[in-house]
This record gives C-alpha cells, structure tokens and sequence, in this order.
C-alpha cells in the first residue's frame, strides 16, 4: 500500500510534547521487546485490532503504531 502526499502544501512538524522522558522511554520500550511497526508489517493488523494504539508519522510520512498498553 502506497500512499502519494502533495509537496505542494509543509507537512505540519510538532515536537515532542515530554522531551525529558524520552531516554527512559526509549529504554523501558527497548527492555520489554516493544518496537514501532509499519503499517504492512507483520503484527501490524494484530495491533491495531488489539484496542488503543500509539502512533507518529514520521518526516518521511510513515504511520508507526506501537500497542498504547
């Protein structure tokens, strides 16, 4: 599944909105085997069917959903 966006309009950019827990984050998700996953891939389907997701585009328009619990 490919998706075109328009260059014709900025992607809007928004920072990260709890800088100071990001390290720590990255490190509990890393312990526990959680890594971000690619609308395609494997398990992608089993999340999102699973209940609340996380998500972030990234700046080269990627959707990656991790579970919320």
């Amino acid at each position: 599944m490919t998706q075109s966006f328009s260059n014709n309009f900025p992607s809007p950019r928004f920072s990260n909105q709890s800088p100071a827990t990001l390290n720590d984050e990255i490190r509990s998700a890393d312990e526990l085997g959680i890594r971000p996953i690619k609308v395609g891939e494997a398990g992608f389907d089993d999340i999102i069917n699973e209940g609340t997701v996380k998500w972030a585009v990234t700046t080269n328009l990627e959707l990656l959903i991790i579970p919320k619990f």
